[in-house]
Order: structure tokens, then C-alpha cells, then sequence
């Protein structure tokens, strides 16, 4: 979704979107988390203000969202609910010679436009992927896979023979810190 800069008055411009009624919100929850991360019932709603100031457009809001990711432990579905706030500073981007000249800031909360226009979509999609978690689990107690079965061990213990000390691959290392302390 891209709006005209032109378009947004000194006094500022409000954006709700829904993505069970906004196709382009939709389209970014999907290219965010791939078809297997969502479900049909998982939704977002996105709100947010945009503010003018001669050409610098100030975009402030937030989204939330309902969504289904795979535990990392255990692989199974579980729901989530996150929200994710918005604060973004749009400077025009400038040209030197014909070629797009160097930004001299680090800050991670301003990013520049080209043209007349900015495009809302591509920062909904950098916010809702920079926000998510490097690690998804169903619970904080997870107790994942058995490595052997793969049965979840969240069910239950599985029947496979336990594993000792010696059949690790890491065993030795213990044996040879037991005769560095002797």
C-alpha cells in the first residue's frame, strides 16, 4: 500500500487495516511467516498515525497479531499472540550525480523514501520480521523430541533405552577434567 506524501496533511493521517478484510495485510503476514506458520483463523490488525513535517513523514502505531508458529522443541502448533509497536522517521532519500547518495545515520528507527510516495507494506513486513523471536516454544518447560524416537517427550517418557554417560560422545571429556584436577 503506498500513499502520497502530498496526501498526508500537516495535521497527520490515521491507517487502521484488518487482514481478515485488507488483502494487502494479509499478503505481508504471509510473506513474514510463510503459509505453514498461519492458519486460517490467525488475523492482525495494524494501527497507525502518520505525521508530516515538510517532507519528513513520522509513522507511529503498532500492530498485533493472533498466529500459529511450530515449537522448536517439540515441533508441535500452539497459538501466539504478539504485539508489535511502530516508530518509524521517513527522510527523502537524496541524489548525487544521478545515483542515490549514502545516508550518514545508524539509526535504526529512520529509513528514507524515493519519489513521492511511501510505501506502508514494505514497513509493516521489516517491523513484523525484525519483532519475531529467534526461538518459538509452546511452553517455557518444553521438553521437546526424543532423539532417538521422536516421540514429544511433553506426552509422557518414551520406551527407549535411556542413554549413559559412557555412550556419549562428550563422556571422554569428563574422564580427562577428572585427571587435570588430580
Amino acid at each position: 500500500m503506498k500513499i502520497r506524501v502530498d496526501d498526508i496533511p500537516e495535521s497527520g493521517m490515521e491507517l487502521n487495516a484488518d487482514s481478515s478484510n485488507t488483502g494487502w495485510l494479509k499478503t505481508v503476514f504471509l510473506d513474514s511467516f510463510g503459509k505453514s506458520g498461519m492458519i486460517e483463523d490467525d488475523s492482525g490488525r495494524l494501527n497507525l498515525q502518520l505525521y508530516k513535517n515538510d517532507k519528513n513523514i513520522t509513522v507511529i502505531g503498532g500492530i498485533i497479531l493472533k498466529f500459529h508458529p511450530a515449537c522448536d522443541r517439540c515441533l508441535a502448533i500452539f497459538a501466539k499472540q504478539q504485539q508489535i509497536p511502530i516508530h518509524q522517521i521517513l527522510a527523502p532519500a537524496f541524489f548525487k550525480d544521478g545515483k542515490k547518495a549514502e545516508s550518514s545515520t545508524d539509526d535504526e528507527d529512520v529509513s528514507f523514501y524515493e519519489g513521492d510516495e511511501i510505501d506502508i507494506e514494505n514497513i509493516v513486513k521489516e517491523q513484523v520480521i525484525l519483532a519475531q523471536q529467534m526461538v518459538n516454544r509452546c511452553s517455557e518447560d518444553c521438553k521437546g523430541l526424543c532423539p532417538k524416537c521422536g516421540k514429544s517427550l511433553n506426552k509422557g517418557p518414551c520406551k527407549c533405552k535411556k542413554t549413559t554417560e559412557h555412550d556419549s560422545p562428550f563422556a571422554i571429556l569428563k574422564k580427562k577434567k577428572k585427571k587435570n584436577q588430580a
